[in-house]
């Protein structure tokens, strides 16, 4: 009983401080003029909920054109969809039309090519 017990908790330990859990990717986006910031937010939920990420300065962007980019810790395992967001004194302008994946695994196949009726 004293092993199993000792068993669990080793465990509990392997499971809550596994360096496993996340893992540091390199994010790039176009940046845009007139932008003080950005914001990057991330869904788990395939986008029925979104939470900011980071907020990175427009420092991160650089080149003509803008070509942004910041290392970012994701969790390694499930789908991760990202979405950029431009910011300045006016407000955030977020794209919800695009974004991007994480999880390549998760996504879904390409587009059908070369098809038709005969």
């Amino acid at each position: 009983m004293k092993y199993l017990l000792a068993y669990i908790l080793a465990l509990i330990v392997l499971l809550l401080f596994s360096p496993g859990w996340a893992s540091d990717r390199l994010l790039t986006w176009d940046g845009q003029p007139g932008a003080a910031s950005y914001e990057i937010q991330q869904s788990v939920d395939y986008g029925k909920t979104w939470t900011v990420l980071s907020t990175p300065a427009a420092s991160v962007c650089t080149g003509t054109p803008l070509k942004c980019s910041l290392i970012q810790s994701l969790p390694v395992s499930g789908v991760i969809m990202l979405r950029f967001g431009a910011r300045n004194a006016n407000g955030l302008t977020v794209r919800f039309d695009d974004g991007a994946w994480h999880c390549e695994s998760c996504a879904p196949p390409g587009t059908i090519t070369n098809s038709g009726i005969q």
